[in-house]
């Protein structure tokens, strides 16, 4: 009874939306205590220093946050992965003495979040191609993308620099809506095809992230290409865990999702997923469920995260960090069940 109400209440806290952004954020909650077990007490003991420094530098104190959308927990994912991208490119006390010019690259995946809410909005895929041309008109989708181009400018880079970084956003958006626009016209879902479009979308995410980053620290480019191409591997695998919690409500509006199209390549399994979907509804797959009565379709997405993970193993570059990437995807992994 004890742990059940224990489980709410901090289900519930670490759910709750808005949160609150890098520069002000508490170094510790009850509800960090998942990541302690899972992370390790030092490992999150380095975190928490790390946010100190971060915070004793930093001199913006609201910008367009990750908070604005993600809950506590999210955010402290976003402050880890921000700091392992530090240590990858040794650039970590650049980072942590200079916080500022990091924002760019938090206030990009905001403006995506917004393009994502509000292509997530539409229930069908007819309804949506209806709609998407008018998303740069949407106050929040102008708003972020304004002050997301007033941060770039405000970084310090020179004219070349802010030009090459506005470029970079804009090559992302028009690549991203092009694919969602053709998953949009596709009549089924093709495995293949899916990938190529999640990694034209999630996995080109983190890579112009890293660019970002790269291009606001001045790394060298060799290594700044070996870490888009690591952080590139990260968001895929990402993503299938991410579309494995999400399938019963990408299911619901026919949203392009990888363990839904490998499913589809299993027919007994996708049979017995769609009739579960129809007689327990709910906003999350059943992790367990599917591992018992969706075998095939279950093992064979773990098969595909585990060829972007592996391909992440092989990283060269910086082996260590890029092993502390895997831990933490299967760690995550584990925690989402």
């Amino acid at each position: 009874m004890l742990g059940a109400l224990v489980h709410r209440v901090l289900q519930t806290r670490m759910l709750r939306v808005p949160s609150e952004n890098m520069a002000v954020m508490r170094l510790c909650a009850l509800t960090d205590l998942p990541f302690v077990f899972a992370f390790s007490p030092s490992r999150w003991m380095e975190q928490v220093r790390y946010l100190r420094m971060f915070q004793q530098h930093v001199t913006q104190r609201k910008w367009a946050s990750l908070a604005e959308v993600y809950p506590r927990s999210l955010i402290w994912m976003y402050a880890y992965l921000l700091f392992t991208w530090g240590r990858y490119c040794h650039c970590l006390p650049d980072v942590l003495s200079r916080p500022d010019r990091c924002l760019p690259a938090e206030m990009f995946i905001r403006y995506v979040c917004e393009i994502d809410r509000y292509v997530d909005s539409f229930d069908s895929r007819a309804l949506w191609r209806t709609h998407v041309i008018q998303f740069k008109a949407r106050p929040q989708v102008r708003s972020v993308a304004t002050e997301l181009c007033a941060g770039v400018q405000q970084v310090g880079l020179d004219a070349s620099a802010c030009r090459a970084l506005i470029n970079l956003i804009l090559a992302y958006r028009r690549e991203a809506l092009s694919t969602m626009q053709h998953g949009a016209d596709a009549t089924a879902d093709n495995l293949a095809q899916v990938i190529v479009d999640k990694e034209r979308t999630a996995g080109k995410l983190w890579y112009v992230w890293s660019r970002m980053l790269s291009c606001l620290y001045e790394i060298p480019a060799d290594v700044a290409q070996d870490a888009s191409q690591a952080f590139f591997n990260f968001g895929m695998a990402l993503q299938i865990i991410d579309d494995l919690s999400d399938a019963p409500a990408d299911h619901a509006v026919r949203a392009e999702n990888l363990f839904l199209a490998v499913a589809q390549t299993c027919p007994a399994d996708w049979e017995r997923l769609q009739r579960h979907f129809i007689e327990q509804p709910a906003p999350f797959l059943d992790w367990p469920w599917a591992r018992r009565h969706t075998p095939d379709a279950y093992h064979a997405a773990l098969a595909l995260y585990r060829g972007y993970l592996d391909r992440l193993h092989q990283d060269t570059c910086n082996a260590a960090e890029a092993h502390n990437l895997c831990v933490m995807l299967d760690r995550m992994r584990s925690l989402g069940g």
